[in-house]
């Protein structure tokens, strides 16, 4: 709802209205097209799954009905009445999902892959991980209209001289997570962070770059940026954590687009499928999503 209230204001209408493609395509009609997609992933892959010899385990069983009976919890009596979304069809609906994903996961573990190889392509400086803590001051607050504003010159004021206090004693204290007060009501918050050598969800370019060319231990001077102040010391860098989730990420897509070729084939050989235009052509994209 809000993400469409900001394309009413910005281009007056409907994001799923939006043209998406140079083709001309809506979001609507590529939302369509994508759960079209999904419906027929998940179908084909239940049969194929059942002619595996799968079957779902009791615990399996459980989550489903953790999961139907927490999903209707939050539907209105209208929603939980529309057709597809009655207990039994919704319950059916995720029976099949499941089955289908541990189909999808038995045939991508079958896989021979070169692990070696796909290594080789992960690059180990750009998953080079620095592990940080850090103080944050914000010079922002949230208004009655719940919408973000800057805070005043004398509270930005006050904040700053909050954070170069902590600076200060972060520089003589042993354990730089315990620098705030118990009961503190500054706002200041403190935090930690696994950022990767070609991470940029962390501060500016110029900044990380000061971060990376630290000692562990090292502590930086006070970090100004426009919503507020940064404090952070470097823990370490030689952690290969994050170089290792990305080898293991590789290898998981190196399965999956095993995977879809097979999927595809299967599709093409194995399967006829048949849409049922007029139940499809009914149903409105936007107005209830399953």
């Amino acid at each position: 709802d809000n993400m469409n209230s900001l394309y009413q204001q910005m281009y007056g209408k409907n994001y799923l209205d939006l043209q998406v493609n140079d083709d001309g395509t809506t979001g609507r009609e590529e939302a369509r097209e994508k759960i079209l997609q999904a419906v027929t992933k998940r179908e084909v892959l239940y049969q194929a799954a059942q002619k595996d010899g799968l079957t779902l385990s009791d615990s399996e069983k459980a989550e489903i009905e953790t999961k139907v009976k927490n999903s209707r919890d939050k539907m209105n009596d209208y929603q939980r009445a529309m057709n597809g979304l009655d207990e039994a069809s919704f319950r059916t609906a995720l029976e099949k999902e499941t089955l289908a994903n541990k189909y999808q996961e038995k045939k991508e573990a079958s896989y021979s892959i070169d692990e070696e190889a796909v290594k080789k392509t992960v690059s180990q400086a750009d998953n080079k991980q620095f592990d940080l803590e850090y103080y944050y001051g914000t010079t922002q607050k949230t208004n009655s209209e719940k919408k973000t504003v800057d805070l005043s010159d004398v509270e930005k004021a006050n904040v700053k001289k909050s954070m170069e206090a902590l600076l200060k004693k972060a520089k003589t204290t042993k354990d730089f997570s315990k620098l705030l007060k118990s009961g503190d009501t500054s706002g200041i918050e403190y935090s930690t962070k696994k950022m990767l050598a070609s991470g940029i969800d962390f501060l500016t370019e110029e900044y990380r770059t000061k971060i990376k060319n630290m000692k562990p231990g090292e502590i930086t001077d006070l970090i100004k940026v426009t919503t507020g102040y940064y404090i952070v010391k470097l823990v370490d860098n030689t952690s290969t954590e994050g170089y290792d989730k990305a080898v293991k990420e590789a290898i998981q897509s190196a399965r999956e687009k095993q995977f879809y070729k097979d999927y595809s084939r299967m599709v093409k050989d194995d399967y006829t499928v048949k849409i049922g235009t007029d139940y499809w052509n009914q149903i409105e994209i936007g107005s209830v999503t399953i």
